[in-house]
């Protein structure tokens, strides 16, 4: 009994230790908040914004309550890759806007975190994305636009890096347009 008792003591006082170690030594090494680094993209030039195109066809689901599919097109005619930012959640579909108020986008994905991701088109191809659209409203017209975060091909994303893709101010996004559309 004795000696369990003392062995116990001994491996207790001993894992205390190296737990207050180990403590001490992530202290040591942590930066103050203010001394942190937070990774931000390089823009892209104004030129890969001006060679990339948007198109989307609309697929009637329930013509009755205005909710459509959207096939999307991101099409790049530029020479180089482009690389833009989105979030892993609900992805290409938050990259999505119109100018009506009165339009939701959704691919009906619930996930717990929503990290940037970095994707890419490759020179003169097309990037192809599908989601779902509702239409509050009984206007036949619609026009869509997808604001491209675009990103110079060195930028690199780190672990928790937080990067404010799709609540920028309006004079910082760089909205795409396609041309205005009837409604089939």
């Amino acid at each position: 009994m004795r000696w369990t008792l003392l062995i116990s003591c001994f491996l207790l006082i001993s894992c205390n230790t190296e737990v207050r170690n180990t403590n001490e030594e992530i202290r040591s090494n942590e930066k103050p908040l203010r001394e942190q680094v937070v990774s931000v993209p390089k823009k892209a030039d104004q030129e890969i914004y001006d060679n990339i195109d948007f198109q989307y066809r609309l697929y009637p689901v329930e013509v009755e309550s205005y909710n459509f599919g959207i096939e999307v097109f991101l099409i790049n005619t530029n020479e180089d890759t482009a690389y833009f930012l989105c979030k892993s959640c609900l992805g290409e579909s938050d990259l999505l806007t119109s100018d009506n108020s009165q339009i939701s986008f959704n691919n009906f994905t619930t996930c717990p975190v929503n990290t940037p991701v970095i994707l890419k088109i490759a020179p003169d191809s097309l990037y192809r994305f599908y989601t779902h659209m509702i239409k509050k409203d009984t206007s036949r017209r619609i026009t869509l636009g997808v604001d491209l975060f675009l990103v110079d091909k060195t930028f690199k994303l780190e672990m928790g890096t937080s990067i404010n893709i799709l609540d920028r101010p309006k004079e910082e996004k760089t909205i795409i347009w396609a041309k205005e559309k009837s409604l089939p």
